[in-house]
């Protein structure tokens, strides 16, 4: 198949590229890839999905969209290396954003420029399991969800997988709104879902770009807007659909976070008499005991936190002595060796190098 490459749109501050054929009319599933600054991974991804795409019963069905968030590394030389081999598989259209748009505000963008009738975000570091691939595309043409949550692997393996058992079948449907979103704020990763396209009202925009303001679950506020505002078809699927990269150790964001989800689902929820009962059924977990036994894993080097993230938990820790030490003797330990440790940690990685 010969691959074509449009000319450039420069409308809205980014420039599309495409290749390989699109017929808008036969798309089923739009996987989304956004990137910023990660090229090795995403050489790693598309390298992955040219060896999937080339073994699936779907490929005619499926486009894949990528949007670099203007990485300063070589992401794009990536692209232009590994989008051929893709392309002779499937539909490709490649955004290149003029500045740094955001996270939130580029899984947004994807969505919004997606064409099949359902979309996938898929984000640069995290991993397909291959044969999980097809049965995705087959269970979504089967029960037709407007959400849809598969189980993923997260490190440590054993005790962060997130997993639906689904009675012991490969899916359940849940069609009750206060039964969906415990299983929608029980382990937010954007990975697990998948989103039946719809055109948004101005009112679900401004909703959507709210919560990429002042949460980090935009998508979780996606998910209950299709729910509430169209069809409670929530899918859950017990296979593992993918896993994250062994670094995701290596944590860029505070267990702090976490306190936004009800501000998530909320707004997701907005016109429903019932969204404070609603929103009563998020669980939180304990931020204090969360965050302190994070950078105590990070203190004694057991993980290593975004040097921002660690200085803004430390402070956290620091200003909330009292309510961080009384939880118990383990917790006052390591809250011991928080004080003790981080401030050496945190100058020796302050030093500059050369």
């Amino acid at each position: 198949m010969t691959i074509s490459e449009t000319s450039a749109d420069t409308e809205g501050g980014f420039r599309v590229e495409e290749y390989g054929r699109r017929d808008d009319a036969q798309l089923f599933l739009s996987l989304c890839i956004p990137t910023y600054r990660r090229a090795p991974k995403l050489r790693r991804l598309l390298g992955q999905l040219q060896r999937v795409l080339g073994e699936s019963a779907y490929k005619d069905v499926v486009e894949v969209l990528v949007s670099n968030n203007a990485s300063p590394d070589d992401t794009a030389e990536v692209v232009r290396s590994e989008i051929g081999g893709l392309a002779v598989h499937c539909a490709v259209r490649v955004f290149t954003q003029a500045g740094n748009i955001g996270a939130g505000p580029n899984f947004r963008f994807l969505y919004e420029h997606a064409t099949g009738r359902y979309v996938w975000i898929f984000p640069d570091d995290d991993i397909l399991y291959d044969r999980e691939f097809d049965r995705l595309i087959s269970h979504l043409q089967q029960v037709e969800p407007e959400v849809c949550l598969s189980s993923f692997d997260q490190p440590p393996w054993s005790e962060n997988a997130l997993m639906f058992p689904c009675g012991g079948n490969d899916t359940e449907l849940v069609v009750d709104l206060a039964a969906a979103i415990p299983h929608l704020v029980r382990f937010p990763k954007v990975t697990a879902y998948v989103h039946r396209r719809r055109t948004l009202t101005s009112s679900q925009h401004a909703l959507n770009v709210e919560s990429e303001r002042t949460t980090s679950f935009c998508f979780v506020t996606l998910s209950l807007l299709l729910l509430h505002d169209y069809d409670c078809r929530l899918l859950l699927r017990a296979p593992q659909i993918a896993r994250s990269d062994e670094d995701y150790l290596d944590l860029n964001f505070s267990p702090r976070v976490y306190l936004t989800m009800p501000l998530a689902v909320r707004l997701g929820l907005r016109g429903n008499p019932a969204t404070e009962a609603l929103v009563s059924l998020v669980e939180i977990p304990d931020i204090p005991l969360t965050v302190v036994g994070l950078l105590f894993r990070h203190s004694v080097g057991l993980s290593t936190v975004d040097a921002g993230v660690a200085e803004s938990d430390y402070r956290y820790v620091r200003q909330n002595l009292w309510a961080m030490a009384t939880h118990g003797w383990r917790n006052l330990v390591k809250v011991i060796v928080i004080l003790a440790l981080y401030p050496l940690i945190g100058r020796r990685r302050r030093r500059p190098t050369h």
